[in-house]
């Protein structure tokens, strides 16, 4: 049983190395670009303000919209580092 324990843990190597090295990057990336999407959220946000002052209807639905994407962005990249932890631990718990 040890043996095929160490046979599987040397097959799934690789894959958790790849995971690894994917999960690094996306939080490398999210560090970098952090000050940028702040910015951009700030600029969002106040456009919106400007367009429920002004009534601008069309273009609040734009801004609310890009904002939501925005946000749901940075929100899949930390969904994807959490899923990739999850199975890193059950692979490397064989």
């Amino acid at each position: 049983m040890a043996i095929l324990r160490l046979f599987v843990k040397i097959l799934l190597m690789p894959i958790v190395l790849v995971l690894v090295t994917i999960k690094w990057l996306i939080g490398l990336i999210m560090r970098f670009t952090a000050s940028v999407v702040g910015l951009a959220l700030i600029l969002v946000a106040a456009s919106i303000i400007y367009c429920v002052i002004s009534q601008r209807w069309q273009e609040l639905f734009i801004f609310v919209l890009t904002g939501g994407v925005i946000v749901g962005c940075m929100f899949l990249c930390v969904l994807c580092q959490e899923g990739i932890d999850s199975i890193v631990e059950r692979m490397t718990g064989i």
